[in-house]
C-alpha cells in the first residue's frame, strides 16, 4: 500500500508492543513473587488469583481507555470509480471514500489536563489520596492482608492500568488506521471490478460480432436451443444475451432464483441446451453453487457456467469441483464457454 499515507504498524508497532508485553510479565512475576509469601498452598492460590484478577482488570480498563483515546478519524476523501464510468472516467474516477489519520484527543486532553491541574489540583491531593487508600484498603483483605498488601494493591492497579492504556493506545492509533483503508480499497477494488466489467462488456460486444464473422465462427442459427439464465438482475445481462441469440442461434429463459430455476427446469427437463447463472444473490452468497448441486442431485445433467462480477479467492475451484464446465467475469470467455459447451 505504498503512498497511501498511513503508519506501517510492522515496524512502529512490534517494538513498542514488545516493550509493553515485557512489562505486563514482568509485572505479572512480582504478582507471584507476593503471592509466594502466603502460608499453604491454598492461601498462595487465593492471593495469586486475586492478583492476577485484579491486574488483568486494570489492564482491561486501561486498555479500552487508551482505545478510546487512540480511535482514528476520518481525514479526506479519496476518489473512486463511479457506477457506469466510461474508460476516461476510470483513469479519473469520481466516487469517494475515506482515509484516516490519528486522533489527537489524546493531545488536546493532556494540555486541558496540565491547565486544570495547574488551577485546582494542588486543592484536590487529599482527596485524591483518600480515595487511593480506599481502593488500597478495599482489596488488601483478598491479597492476605500482609502489611505491604495495601500498597501492593495501589501498585499494581497503577501499572497495569497504564501498561493497558498505552497496548490500547497504541494498537488503535497504528493498526485501526490501517485496516480502515484496506476495507475502503477492497471496496474500491469491488466498484473497479464491476465498472471494468461493464466497460469491457461494452466493448467486447461492439468488436466481437464483426470479429466473429470474420473469422467465419458464426454458427447457423438453431431454433431449437435453449438456455436458462439464472440471475437476480437480468437487465445487465442484456448485451450478452443478445450477442449469444444472434452468433450461436440460442433463445434464452430468464429466471431469478434456484427455486425459479429447479421448476423450470422440471417442467421442461429436455429444452435447455446449458445454463448460465451467476452466484451471488438475495437469497444466497453461494446462491449459484447450491444450484448447481441441487441439479446434480435431481441428475440433471445441463451442462452449466458461472458468470460473476466477482470471482472470490477460491470460487473457481469450488465451481470446478461441484462439475461447472467454467466460470469468469469476461463476456468473451463466457461466450468462448457456451460456444465450446454446446459443442461438446
Amino acid at each position: 500500500m505504498d503512498g497511501v499515507g498511513i503508519v506501517q504498524p510492522d515496524t512502529q508497532y512490534g517494538g513498542a508492543l514488545l516493550a509493553l508485553g515485557t512489562a505486563v510479565g514482568f509485572g505479572s512475576l512480582v504478582v507471584v513473587i507476593f503471592s509466594a509469601q502466603s502460608q499453604g498452598w491454598r492461601a498462595f492460590v487465593s492471593v495469586i488469583s486475586v492478583g492476577f484478577l485484579v491486574c488483568s482488570a486494570s489492564l482491561l480498563i486501561g486498555s479500552l481507555v487508551g482505545f478510546l483515546f487512540g480511535i482514528p478519524r476520518s481525514l479526506e476523501k479519496l476518489k473512486l470509480p463511479r457506477e457506469g464510468a466510461d474508460e476516461k472516467a476510470l483513469s479519473e474516477p469520481t466516487g469517494e471514500t475515506t482515509r484516516y489519520r490519528p486522533n489527537t484527543n489524546l493531545e488536546d486532553i493532556s494540555d486541558w489536563l496540565t491547565k486544570i491541574l495547574v488551577g485546582v489540583g494542588l486543592t484536590q491531593v487529599d482527596s485524591i489520596r483518600a480515595a487511593l487508600r480506599s481502593t488500597g484498603q478495599l482489596i488488601a483483605p483478598a491479597l492476605g492482608g500482609f502489611q505491604s498488601s495495601e500498597v501492593f494493591a495501589l501498585g499494581g492497579l497503577l501499572y497495569f492500568s497504564t501498561c493497558g492504556f498505552f497496548i490500547g493506545f497504541l494498537w488503535a492509533r497504528l493498526t485501526l488506521p490501517r485496516l480502515y483503508l484496506v476495507a475502503d480499497l477492497r471496496a474500491a477494488e469491488r466498484k473497479g471490478v464491476e465498472a471494468g466489467v461493464k466497460l469491457g462488456t461494452e466493448k467486447f460486444l461492439d468488436s466481437t460480432t464483426k470479429g466473429l464473422a470474420e473469422r467465419g465462427t458464426v454458427q447457423e442459427v438453431r431454433a431449437d436451443r435453449f438456455a436458462l439464465w439464472v440471475d437476480n438482475n437480468p437487465q445487465g445481462n442484456s448485451r450478452e444475451r443478445a450477442l449469444m441469440e444472434q452468433m450461436l442461434g440460442l433463445s434464452f429463459k430468464d429466471v431469478i432464483s434456484t427455486d425459479e430455476a429447479l421448476e423450470e427446469l422440471e417442467s421442461s427437463k429436455n429444452k435447455y441446451s446449458i445454463i448460465i447463472s451467476d452466484i451471488s444473490r438475495p437469497e444466497g452468497e453461494e446462491a449459484g453453487f447450491d444450484l448447481l448441486k441441487k441439479l446434480k442431485k435431481k441428475e440433471f445433467s445441463h451442462p452449466l457456467i458461472f458468470y460473476t462480477g466477482l470471482i472470490q479467492s477460491g470460487d473457481e475451484e469450488k465451481a470446478l469441483s461441484l462439475g461447472a464446465k467454467g466460470i469468469t467475469t469476461s463476456p468473451q470467455k463466457l461466450f468462448d464457454l457456451v460456444r465450446n459447451a454446446l459443442s461438446s
